[in-house]
């Protein structure tokens, strides 16, 4: 959604939603590593569950095996972050960068975010993962709210930025 509310909320919401898209691209790409790590704990969930064995382990070994490439990939997209938009696009490569690197300390969240949501789902806990979502979305459509029209295209990635911080939680 933030895309289309950059577009609407702002008189050059179209140029806005291209820097934003942009970088979100990058995010959506890189966050597939963190999906496809957290498909494979799911059956290894499941199995420990049924089993009534505890996933504490399994948990602490995952979170450091996806958060150690998570924060280097932020961390180094923070620093190089006008270089990597300049290698991809050739237009808007400050604007752009700026969105970027906020952007790319959500996939922190976002990993997080995956490895629980998995053990919610292996757990059957369907009802907990839809309120975390659903709050996930009314926090960032009100943060869109309240930040496009200042910020931009930088305050939709803020924006996304807070959610996952606080869905993670």
């Amino acid at each position: 959604i933030d895309s289309v509310m950059i577009e609407r909320l702002l008189p050059d919401g179209k140029i806005q939603a291209g820097i934003y898209a942009q970088s979100f691209r990058i995010l959506d790409a890189i966050s597939m590593f963190a999906f496809l790590f957290a498909s494979l704990l799911l059956p290894m969930f499941s199995r420990m569950i049924k089993q009534k064995q505890s996933v504490n382990e399994l948990i602490q070994l995952a979170l450091m095996l996806i958060l150690t490439p998570a924060i280097i990939i932020a961390v180094s997209s923070y620093f190089f972050k006008t270089d990597i938009i300049s290698l991809l696009y050739h237009d808007t490569p400050y604007a752009s960068s700026v969105v970027f690197s906020i952007l790319m300390f959500s996939f922190i969240f976002i990993s997080i975010s995956y490895i629980y949501g998995t053990l919610l789902t292996a757990n059957g806990s369907m009802k907990a993962l839809n309120i975390m979502a659903a709050g996930g979305m009314i926090i960032n459509i009100t943060l869109n709210f309240i930040l496009i029209p200042v910020y931009k295209a930088p305050g939709a990635a803020a924006a996304s930025l807070i959610t996952q911080i606080l869905t993670a939680m």
